[in-house]
């Protein structure tokens, strides 16, 4: 029992790895969280309820001071970071990933048919809000390069490559981390408007941190590097397909995504990984919406 569980700071609690590894993601202190379990063992559940405690709390109140470290407006890092040393990693790549949003869809339509009347739920603003997770665990993305130095950015300013008839043009969305989703997806969905009607300046295109670029068509393509970022993700329409699920094949909205990254200063296992995390994220709503 001891080899596979780990006793909160005060002794009180104890959870297994998976919960351990998932307080980690969540950037929870366990001795924080009451454990329902037998002799007060910490369950996936509780960390979830936990969570989603202090979102509410936190719509309630003025301060973010009551939220677990991963739900808290970032601070300042206040230091630069290197660049990957073996000069091998120079130049671009692209890797590619599938994310199942079958459930995140539906999601979306069930939000969208409650209250037919407010801003409409969007998957671009899911995807605005999956990115934000999973730069907190990978902030090598979370960067810009100037010069020869990489530094770490604090916000979370996700451009949106919009297509004009003089080209794309790739406005920021400021603050994802404190938004709302409805508030979000209208951002977005009005940038195509405000790109067709010249009220996008050049201020409105500075100081992102990664962008989305969106295609109508094909099967997965490598996205632009908005310089001085140093990584975009490419996304191309879900499609239906089967899917194993260990007793038959089943239908799944599958979305293929890409990222294309900056290899100075990131190798290519932590860009899979950062691209798997993002991919499954889609994959599970409630992480998501926590």
């Amino acid at each position: 029992m001891a080899d596979a569980t780990a006793f909160t700071q005060d002794g009180s609690a104890y959870a297994g790895p998976a919960v351990r590894k998932l307080a980690r993601e969540f950037g929870l202190d366990l001795a924080t969280v009451a454990g329902s379990g037998e002799v007060g063992r910490i369950q996936a559940e509780d960390l979830h309820r936990h969570v989603r405690q202090a979102v509410a709390h936190r719509t309630n109140t003025t301060g973010p001071s009551s939220l677990p470290p991963a739900l808290a407006p970032v601070q300042p890092p206040g230091r630069d970071f290197d660049f990957v040393p073996d000069p091998a990693w120079s130049g671009r790549a692209t890797v590619f990933e599938d994310a199942d949003i079958t459930g995140l869809d539906a999601l979306c339509q069930q939000f969208n048919a409650s209250d037919p009347n407010a801003p409409q739920v969007t998957l671009p603003g899911f995807l605005a809000k999956a990115l934000v997770a999973s730069l907190r665990q990978f902030d090598r993305f979370n960067a810009a390069v100037e010069g020869d130095t990489p530094a770490l950015k604090y916000d979370f300013d996700i451009g949106f490559a919009t297509e004009t008839q003089g080209g794309f043009l790739v406005p920021v969305i400021r603050h994802v981390d404190r938004k709302g989703l409805r508030a979000i997806s209208s951002e977005i969905a009005d940038l195509p408007r405000r790109a067709r009607d010249r009220e996008i300046r050049a201020p409105d295109m500075e100081g992102g941190c990664i962008t989305i670029f969106s295609l109508d068509g094909g099967r997965g393509f490598t996205p632009a590097l908005n310089v001085p970022e140093t990584a975009s993700i490419g996304v191309v329409p879900a499609a239906t397909k089967p899917v194993w699920d260990g007793e038959a094949f089943a239908p799944r909205l599958i979305l293929p995504v890409s990222l294309t990254w900056d290899r100075r200063v990131a190798d290519d296992a932590y860009a899979v990984r950062f691209l798997n995390h993002f991919a499954t994220l889609l994959g599970d709503i409630q992480q998501i919406l926590l």
